[in-house]
């Protein structure tokens, strides 16, 4: 499947435009990339840039994980096969994997939480609700924003396992973007147990 290929090349480029950078460089004359934890995100974007600019940057992260996907699975209609469904994760593990490591920043990126989030929206809505929930209540007790984000993607494989049996591309996928995440946030790990770890709010 050539178009396939191309597909994921697509979705690699599309999730590789850093949509915080771009807010920050051209809306405010600032570069994200140098300030607060230096991260092309929407948490930075929030914390340095506030919260209709973090918003923004949200809202396209998530899209530009969703939009690729999606086109895919449109172009391919009433395709259900074993090969259709790795050709989609590979599809879907291409826009994370641009925003992580962006061409367009020496490749260098964001965590792709959000992105990850378009994803999984389209490929496995209902676990991605829980998903979301699960994230916003440990963001609210714990006021940390990685703790909340390393927390539901961890549970992410676990959720498609025992909701979504048989589905094994799927499960594949959430483990890898489940280890990606966790990888990517590994510093973050760290100041959580030494306590150094920003809040959202105080």
């Amino acid at each position: 499947m050539i178009t396939a290929l191309l597909f994921i090349a697509i979705s690699f480029f599309i999730g590789s435009i850093p949509f915080g950078y771009l807010v920050g460089h051209h809306l405010f004359k600032k570069d994200i990339t140098k300030l607060g934890s230096g991260n092309i995100g929407a948490t930075n974007t929030f914390r340095i840039l506030g919260r209709p600019a973090g918003t923004l940057v949200f809202i396209l992260d998530v899209c530009k994980g969703a939009v690729p996907l999606l086109l895919f699975i449109w172009a391919y209609p009433g395709l259900h096969n074993v090969t259709f469904s790795f050709y989609k994760i590979a599809v879907g593990m291409a826009a994370p994997l641009g925003h992580m490591y962006s061409p367009f920043l020496n490749f260098k990126g964001g965590k792709g939480v959000s992105t990850g989030l378009g994803v999984i929206l389209v490929l496995s809505f209902k676990v991605a609700i829980i998903l979301v929930v699960v994230q916003f209540a440990v963001l609210f007790v714990s006021r940390y924003v990685s703790l909340a984000s390393i927390t539901s993607v961890t549970l992410y494989p676990v959720l498609v396992f025992f909701l979504i049996k048989g589905d094994y591309p799927l499960l594949i996928f959430a483990f890898f973007v489940a280890a990606l995440v966790v990888f990517k946030h590994r510093e973050n790990i760290k100041r959580i147990i030494n306590k150094t770890e920003p809040r959202i709010w105080a």
